[in-house]
Formats: structure tokens, sequence, C-alpha cells
């Protein structure tokens, strides 16, 4: 896997729950983790990000439809000294979930890392390699709506519920 420095690191940016979210330096200082699955009502898209200052990184898969979902386990990790993962450093954690059988194989989709890009750029770049035409737009109560070209998708205002686990992922690839 990939490790940081906790000290370097100024923000990261992971799916979970619509529009996602941007945590700052001291949560990788801290004992804990981000870690969520997906596809999740907790993780929307195979995407990470981080900024070191002046500097990002983003990882992501790229596998656009019709190409199968491949589920993953994704975040980070800051653990309790001395484990991996603790101390000064945190880890990226992005494992496909996999059930091979005997005999049979398994082959991983592109796992693309971008650098130089802001979380903005490689985001943009993300839904382009995976041919995702969709967005979020603020709706009532500044909650946010999901948009696939053009149309409204999903809007937790509308539908008075949270999405269910791909409800949203399903409604947005069926269009």
């Amino acid at each position: 896997g990939l490790a940081g420095d906790v000290s370097k690191v100024t923000a990261g940016y992971a799916p979970n729950v619509l529009p996602g979210v941007r945590l700052k330096q001291p949560f990788f200082s801290r004992v804990g983790n981000d870690v969520e699955n997906y596809p999740s009502r907790w993780a929307f898209a195979d995407y990470l990000a981080l900024d070191f200052g002046d500097a990002h990184l983003a990882l992501y898969s790229v596998a656009p439809m019709p190409a199968p979902i491949h589920p993953a386990e994704l975040g980070f990790l800051h653990g309790k000294a001395p484990a991996p993962c603790s101390d000064r450093s945190f880890c990226i954690v992005h494992e496909f979930e996999t059930w091979i059988t005997r005999g049979k194989t398994w082959e991983s989709p592109v796992v693309r890392v971008r650098i130089g890009q802001t979380a903005e750029q490689s985001i943009l770049a993300y839904r382009h390699d995976n041919g995702i035409d969709a967005s979020i737009r603020e709706g009532e109560k500044s909650q946010f709506d999901v948009v696939a070209d053009g149309a409204l998708v999903f809007s937790k205002q509308n539908e008075g519920r949270w999405p269910d686990d791909g409800e949203v992922l399903n409604l947005v690839s069926a269009r």
C-alpha cells in the first residue's frame, strides 16, 4: 500500500456520503480511520485524493460501463503504535474485495494514480475516465441533489431518506 507522513499532509478527500468529505490535517495525526466499503451509502466512488501543501495525489480505479463494479475497501488509516500506519505514518487504503475460486483468475481494473492535479482536477479526470456524466447541486436545506445529463436523479429532500447502498450509482448507470 501507500503511506504518507502525518506532518506533511494538509488535506484528504474521500467519497463519504454525497458530496464527499475534505479531511483536514488533524484527522491524519489521530488514531482512527475513514475506511469504507465501496460501493455503499458511505462510499459512492472509488476515489481518494490528498494534498501535501502545493503537491497533490489522487488514486482511483478505471472501469467505465459496462465493466462491472469492483468492490473495494478505501480510505485513510492511522493506527496505534507500534502497528504499521502509526506514529508519523498514515496509510492510504485501496483494497479490492475479491473471491476467487480454485482454478479461476481475476483481473484487476486499472488503478490510476494522478500526481500534481488538485482534487477538483482529478475528480473531473475520474469522471471522464469512467464515463460518468453526473454532478451534484445544492438543493433545499443545504442538502445536495444528484444530477445526471441535466436531469435530477436523486434528492434526499424529495425522497425523505438517504439513498440505499448502490442506489445512486445504479440510477446514474441506468441513464
